[in-house]
């Protein structure tokens, strides 16, 4: 990785994950104030959409948002795919299976991006790269499950709609790159977010719920849409774009997991067992690999 520009774009996907990573204390004081999650959703992706459209303005200005149909098709993708029927897929995952159970199903995604990688822009996965895939998995499952067991957790349904989360969110890093180079991420998250918003607010309908709707949970939601929403799908965003290999994207994004767990920690009062730092330990290892991997060898 001796290209500057591309090394930027794997940092900045690192601190997304990271950002994601704090979607845990959100969720959990929305909860706490009585929000379902399917509003919760709606809520921080509304907040986000209107924060993005406010910086892309801004930034960009009004004739940004006039974008080639190639565009429009892969932004109407990427809202309506990637992040309104995941958090549909993911939210129904959690409420069959547990939070647990879901997370494990999330972990997915790296398989169903190397997979999209390998038949649409027929990459090379060699015996390093899906070394560091296999101990990213890995990694991912023991940091989120630890030492216990999912007897009794699984069923069909939930299977399938956990299968679903980790196709679509894996799917996202393969979408962008389809988008054209040239389009400012700010508008990709403009677009994206808009169709996600409509979605979700068709399937929450915020308006039954406005007796509901405080001003601490107004604010709570808005926190969620700038911070663990917008900041980081936009710095995700700006990433993919100079990662030339998607399927390194969704291993380098991992640490959500590590920052996730750590918040747990911090915020919430969980406990950290030898099994969760040894998946911590192997997310880290597989980043690393990555990092360093020689030439020579990753021919193989």
């Amino acid at each position: 990785m001796d290209n500057k520009k591309e090394i930027k774009g794997y940092i900045q996907v690192a601190i997304a994950g990271i950002l994601w990573g704090l979607v845990g204390i959100f969720t959990m004081t929305l909860s706490n104030l009585g929000v379902s999650s399917v509003l919760a959703s709606f809520l921080r992706i509304g907040f986000a959409f209107v924060v993005i459209l406010v910086m892309t303005l801004a930034v960009c200005g009004v004739k940004s948002l006039k974008i080639s149909f190639r565009t429009f098709v892969g932004c109407f993708v990427a809202g309506v795919l990637c992040h309104g029927i995941y958090n549909l897929f993911y939210l129904t995952a959690v409420v069959k299976m547990g939070v647990t159970p879901a997370s494990v199903m999330l972990r997915t995604a790296p398989i169903f991006t190397v997979a999209a990688s390998v038949i649409i822009f027929r990459e090379h996965i060699s015996r390093i790269k899906g070394l560091s895939l296999t101990l990213n998995i890995i990694g991912c499952t023991m940091a989120v499950v630890g030492g216990t067991t999912l007897n009794g957790s699984f069923n069909i349904s939930g299977l399938l709609c956990g299968l679903g989360a980790g196709c679509t969110y894996g799917l996202l890093a393969i979408v962008i790159k389809l988008i054209p180079a040239n389009v400012h991420s700010l508008v990709i998250s403009t677009y994206s977010y808009f169709f996600a918003a409509v979605l979700l607010c068709a399937v929450a309908k915020p308006w039954e719920h406005a007796e509901i709707l405080s001003f601490k949970i107004m604010i709570t939601g808005f926190a969620f849409g700038l911070i663990a929403t917008a900041a980081a799908y936009g710095v995700y965003y700006a990433g993919i774009q100079k990662i030339k290999e998607s399927s390194r994207v969704p291993i380098f994004a991992s640490v959500e997991i590590i920052a996730a767990a750590f918040t747990g920690v911090v915020f919430c009062g969980d406990y950290l067992n030898v099994f969760n730092l040894v998946g911590i330990i192997m997310i880290l290892v597989s980043v690393i690999i990555l990092c360093i991997q020689p030439k020579a060898i990753d021919k193989g």
